[in-house]
């Protein structure tokens, strides 16, 4: 069963990528771009999730910081508040903290281009 409708069948073109950390959202905005997606980065802030809801986005990526790991709590708390946040498809991404990460690398961010996505 999938979370999106029919109507929901059009591709995931806007995405906004959520992170403390200006590096992660420079590099998540280059590959995203580069694979033709439009980016909006927010920096988290106690009002990220009412400008998630103003951005619209198809998809949501935010930044899992190892050291504050309860993003899906926070995630949970944004639906509370603003329910329309429920059907947004959202990836948790995070990198260990070194540069040579995997985990900020293209592989992980291009696994949305294999779900059928631009």
């Amino acid at each position: 069963m999938s979370l999106r409708s029919a109507a929901d069948a059009r591709p995931l073109s806007r995405v906004t990528v959520i992170s403390a950390d200006p590096a992660f959202l420079q590099v998540a905005t280059e590959m995203l771009e580069s694979a033709g997606y439009s980016v909006t980065c927010l920096m988290a802030a106690p009002d990220v999730a009412a400008r998630i809801v103003r951005t619209r986005p198809d998809l949501l990526c935010t930044d899992v910081d190892d050291e504050k790991p309860d993003a899906r709590g926070q995630l949970a708390k944004w639906v509370s508040e603003y329910p329309e946040l429920a059907r947004l498809p959202t990836l948790f991404l995070t990198s260990t903290g070194a540069t040579s990460s995997p985990g900020l690398g293209a592989e992980g961010l291009t696994g949305i281009e294999a779900a059928g996505q631009p």
